[in-house]
């Protein structure tokens, strides 16, 4: 039986938010912005030498496995995929975490 789609509490958004900055400190990516919404999340980084998708995989499992110590029976945390957006100036940079931090629909967690 499929998992009901999944909707982070307040709670569980902050322990998401917390695994995500680890991830960046840990692998030395500047971290612009991050909102961690209950049905999403945005992360504006600086990750050299790695794509959009294998930045984007070593976030989710970063914050899975945190979020699993919260629900260990709940087995998928995030849908496949995801949107991974190339930043190429300061302009458009600004924009976006802008964006993330502002113009998000629940408060920062």
């Amino acid at each position: 039986m499929a998992e009901p789609p999944c909707w982070l509490t307040h709670a569980r958004r902050g322990v998401a938010e917390e695994a995500l900055r680890e991830a960046c400190a840990f692998r030395g990516w500047m971290l612009h912005a991050l909102n961690v919404q209950p049905d999403h999340v945005h992360v504006v980084i600086t990750a050299r030498g790695l794509t959009g998708k294998r930045v984007m995989q070593r976030l989710k499992d970063r914050a899975t496995r945190r979020l699993r110590e919260t629900v260990p029976e709940r087995r998928r945390w995030w849908t496949e995929g995801g949107k991974v957006d190339l930043i190429f100036n300061e302009r458009h940079l600004g924009q976006v975490v802008d964006y993330v931090h502002s113009r998000q629909p629940f408060p920062r967690a």
